[in-house]
C-alpha cells in the first residue's frame, strides 16, 4: 500500500494508482468474507467503503474515464448487497447469472449470519488512518436507497461516456432491482 500512496503523491492527476488501490481493498474484503471470523461482515463493509472511497477519488482525477465510474457505481452496489447480507436480508438475486454479465460485481452471500462491528473495529479491516475511519463511517451510514441512488448517478454517467457498455446496463438494473424493495427510485 504504501508504493501506491508513493504513487499517487508522484502523480497527482493519475488515475491508476486509485484503481490499484480499490482492487487491494477489494482484494481484502474477498479475503475477510472467505474467512471464518466471526466479525467478517465489518472487515467486508470497511474494504468496500474504502474501495468505494479510492474509485471516487480516481474519478476526481481523471474525470473522462468511464470505466472508473462504472467500477464505482458496481463497488456501491457490492457496498450495497454486503450490508443487505451482514444485516440479514438477502437480497433475492442470482448471482450466478450476475456475475458474468456485471464485470467486478461480487457475491456477498457467505456475510449471512456474520457479524458487523463498527467501521474500523473488525478484525482483518484495513482501516488503518482517521480519513480512511471517516470514509468507512460515511459509506457504511448511507441508507440502502443512498448507496443505490450514488450507483445509479455513477453508472449514468459512465452510460454517457460510453453508451455501447451493455454491463453498465446490467449493474443499472440490478442496483433498481434491490433497491425497489426498500424506496422506489
Amino acid at each position: 500500500m504504501k508504493r501506491v500512496e508513493t504513487a499517487l503523491w508522484l502523480q497527482p492527476s493519475d488515475p491508476g494508482p486509485t484503481a490499484t488501490r480499490a482492487s487491494i481493498f477489494l482484494g481484502a474484503a474477498q479475503t475477510a468474507a472467505a474467512s471464518s471470523r466471526a466479525d467478517r461482515a465489518g472487515a467486508v463493509l470497511d474494504d468496500v467503503s474504502l474501495a468505494l472511497d479510492s474509485y471516487r477519488e480516481g474519478i476526481r482525477r481523471e474525470p473522462a474515464d468511464w470505466t472508473l465510474r462504472y467500477d464505482a457505481g458496481v463497488v456501491a452496489l457490492d457496498l450495497m448487497l454486503a450490508t443487505k447480507y451482514a444485516d440479514g436480508k438477502a437480497p433475492d438475486i442470482d448471482f450466478a447469472q450476475l456475475v458474468p454479465t456485471i464485470p467486478g460485481l461480487i457475491d456477498w452471500s457467505s456475510l449471512a449470519g456474520s457479524q458487523a462491528p463498527g467501521p474500523g473495529q473488525a478484525s482483518g479491516s484495513l482501516v488503518d488512518m482517521p480519513s480512511d475511519l471517516q470514509e468507512a463511517t460515511n459509506y457504511r451510514n448511507m441508507s440502502s436507497s443512498n448507496l443505490g441512488q450514488l450507483a445509479l448517478d455513477l453508472l449514468a454517467t459512465a452510460k454517457e461516456q460510453n453508451p455501447l457498455a451493455s454491463q453498465i446496463d446490467a449493474a443499472a438494473s440490478t442496483v433498481r432491482a434491490v433497491t425497489l424493495p426498500d424506496l422506489s427510485l
